[in-house]
């Protein structure tokens, strides 16, 4: 992984001990590992009452309870999709750290990662490793999610204004004071 180039920028990356990646590969999947064993506890507690609970009801009832209970393996698959950011989740945090080793960590950098909250952990980890206190990395990750969620600009029209605007190609009409535009629209 020596080497690689990240935003234009060669960077680094020293090898990780296996120890370090095990406890970062335990705090990245305890979500996962969290709706794994949940789901298997309320299986393991209702799953016998169910099937001994319809064995005498009618075929196409007994098969219906028996569907409703396979419906809790619907979070498995969840809990499958947040297992197998494991590796770019890894990739993020090795290069973070080699950055923060280099003195080249910009706070900004791990904006990206706030938005998502299978990734929030992992900026909480190279928020720990910069040395913020945990008030200071809860404080930057939370500001950088409201950021993710603010429209890309707000535009204000003025009351006065008799003809359309035009932004990029979208005509836009002056009969209110302002218009926001989401960024899934932009």
């Amino acid at each position: 992984m020596n080497g690689q180039a990240v935003n234009g920028q060669a960077v680094n990356v020293p090898p990780m001990r296996i120890g370090k990646k095990f406890l970062l590969f335990l705090s990245y999947q305890r979500y996962s590992a969290l709706i794994v064993g949940t789901t298997a506890i309320v299986l393991w507690l209702v799953a016998p009452w169910l099937w001994e609970a319809t064995g005498g009801l009618f075929a196409p009832l007994k098969w219906g309870i028996r569907g409703l209970l396979a419906l809790l393996l619907i979070p498995i698959r969840f809990a499958i999709e947040i297992a197998f950011k494991w590796p770019r989740k890894l990739r993020a945090t090795v290069i973070a750290f080699a950055r923060i080793d280099a003195g080249r960590f910009s706070e900004k950098s791990i904006q990206k990662y706030c938005e998502d909250p299978c990734f929030r952990v992992v900026a909480h980890q190279i928020l720990r490793k910069a040395g913020y206190t945990r008030e200071a990395r809860s404080e930057t990750i939370l500001r950088f999610k409201k950021l993710g969620q603010e429209p890309l600009f707000v535009m204000t029209i003025s009351p006065d204004a008799t003809e359309p605007v035009r932004v990029d190609g979208v005509l836009f009409s002056s009969n209110s004071s302002s218009i926001t535009i989401p960024k899934e629209q932009l």
